[in-house]
């Protein structure tokens, strides 16, 4: 009994180490950006990053429509929106919530920017997948290319720090 009990904790220890453990980022500052389709909120498809040659591109990862953290963060990007345009900067929110969800998060918060549904395989090409949920990261993105990659998605001010990873931000 005490050995079956010992084996359990053990496994139960090495499965909780194996959940938390360091996730190596394998996309990198100057990686090409992965290409992938996906819907946006109304349906229509969207190629990435074809759709947006020539533009500055924040690709905004998080974890699920309509959750406290997300509408924070969303709305208060929303908030810069403004800025990030005359910066040059175009928003793509993306997550794995359906369309159907996508576009009431989109009313219902007023968000004045393209959300895209994530498929599993997106959130692989982009490192972002989790456990239960996807990671909050921002991807920059500038001719294809990465130029930034934020994984410390600062709810309260992901516009400033998208302005400041382009190197956009007021002084």
């Amino acid at each position: 009994m005490k050995l079956i009990l010992l084996l359990s904790l053990i496994a139960v220890g090495i499965t909780a180490t194996t959940l938390v453990a360091k996730k190596e980022l394998k996309l990198k500052e100057g990686d090409a950006a992965p290409s992938f389709t996906a819907c946006d909120e109304t349906g229509k498809s969207v190629k990435f990053p074809e759709d947006f040659k020539g533009k500055l591109v924040a690709l905004v990862f998080y974890p699920m429509a309509n959750t406290p953290g997300c509408t924070k963060e969303m709305c208060n990007l929303s908030k810069d929106d403004a800025d990030l345009k005359k910066s040059g900067v175009t928003v793509i929110g993306i997550s794995p919530s359906k369309e159907k969800n996508q576009a009431k998060f989109k009313d219902s918060h007023a968000l004045p920017f393209t959300l895209l549904t994530a498929s599993d395989e997106i959130c692989k090409a982009y490192n972002v997948e989790g456990f239960l949920w996807i990671d909050r990261h921002t991807f920059l993105i500038k001719d294809g290319k990465i130029v930034k990659r934020i994984t410390h998605v600062d709810k309260k001010k992901p516009g400033q720090q998208i302005l400041e990873g382009f190197g956009l931000a007021k002084k």
